[in-house]
């Protein structure tokens, strides 16, 4: 049984100026899937006893967004969020659920925004 591991080759700012990056992930695992034909922001989390890890796909259109894999060792299986309007600023587990903040700007009020969002995931 080997634990996930997550390294990050970071390519950059996601947007000039942004402090946000994109990044090719390294993943090393029992299961690992295809990740080649995406770009993930640098952030990451792995369960306790290392068979999930979580990444967040970067999922920009005219605004920024993402999405967040769960990737299962036990059971070989990817599933993913909806799309989270912002960019990622964490990751993390609160009881038995994880959990994302996301960072938005608000044209109208000029003003930035974190939103805390339990995320669900659904069979892709």
């Amino acid at each position: 049984m080997i634990k996930y591991n997550i390294e990050f080759e970071v390519l950059g700012e996601i947007r000039m100026g942004s402090p946000y990056n994109g990044a090719n992930v390294k993943l090393t695992g029992d299961y690992v899937p295809a990740l080649g034909d995406f770009t993930f922001q640098d952030i990451a989390l792995i369960s306790e006893n290392g068979r999930i890890c979580y990444l967040i796909q970067w999922a920009i259109d005219k605004n920024p967004g993402y999405i967040v894999w769960k990737v299962d060792a036990d059971n070989k299986t990817v599933t993913k969020s909806n799309r989270v309007e912002g960019c990622c600023d964490s990751l993390y587990f609160e009881n038995e659920s994880v959990k994302t903040v996301a960072w938005n700007w608000d044209s109208d009020k000029k003003a930035e925004t974190r939103n805390e969002i339990e995320v669900r995931f659904f069979d892709s």
